[in-house]
């Protein structure tokens, strides 16, 4: 009969319907690949994002230290930093400057120190924080701080030389490299100093302060 479809066409129409319903099915269901690619590339996305956000807030910072009116500025900035990165050192660092500029060493002085465990031991940022630290627990308010296990002639004289030679262009490892030579550490009872290291010092000096003039050196 010419109205009726044969058995074998209706077989073949249910087998492209079923094919097309496949076909759909595909398109509508991700693949496991695409999915998991999806997500690495929202990650990678999500982390750029965060870690410019930090650099900015850091950033923003250090420009907001260079004004006594903007310290308070830079401190909130820096505490927003170190919540979303709190185990990156720079955030400690820049805050370490604003308690220094307000006159906080205690504050300054523990802001560094965690700077400089955060910090890649060897590096030039671990060795500005090490100077750094170096510095502000010298304060007169940092008098009932504990010392570091390096706060002995010996081990300052090694630990100057090993900052001064992570951060050869920071005036923060001269200065400390200086007044370890010169034996002007608190606590510390100096050895003999030679005369060779009687001109390093001076040397040292003169560095610290051509790089504090050096513009290119501000912070």
């Amino acid at each position: 009969m010419a109205g009726r479809a044969r058995p074998h066409e209706h077989s073949r129409r249910e087998t492209r319907r079923a094919g097309r319903a496949r076909g759909a099915g595909s398109s509508e269901q991700p693949s496991q690949e695409s999915v998991a690619s999806e997500h690495a590339r929202h990650a990678q996305q999500s982390g750029a994002s965060l870690k410019s956000e930090y650099e900015r807030l850091v950033s923003k910072a250090v420009k907001h230290t260079c004004t006594e009116a903007n310290l308070r500025h830079a401190e909130s900035a820096l505490r927003k930093a170190m919540l979303m990165e709190p185990n990156k050192p720079q955030a400690y660092g820049a805050l370490g400057a604003v308690h220094s500029r307000t006159g906080n060493e205690v504050a300054s002085a523990r802001a560094y120190l965690r700077a400089s465990e955060l910090a890649s031991e060897g590096s030039a940022e671990w060795a500005r924080a090490t100077a750094c630290y170096f510095q502000a627990i010298r304060g007169p308010k940092c008098s009932g701080e504990p010392r570091p296990p390096w706060w002995s002639d010996e081990a300052l004289k090694e630990l100057s030389a090993r900052c001064v030679a992570c951060a050869p262009t920071d005036g923060a490892t001269h200065a400390m490299r200086a007044v370890v030579l010169s034996g002007g550490c608190d606590g510390v009872v100096p050895g003999l100093r030679t005369p060779a290291e009687w001109r390093e010092a001076a040397a040292e000096c003169q560095t610290c302060a051509r790089l504090c003039d050096d513009p290119r050196e501000k912070r």
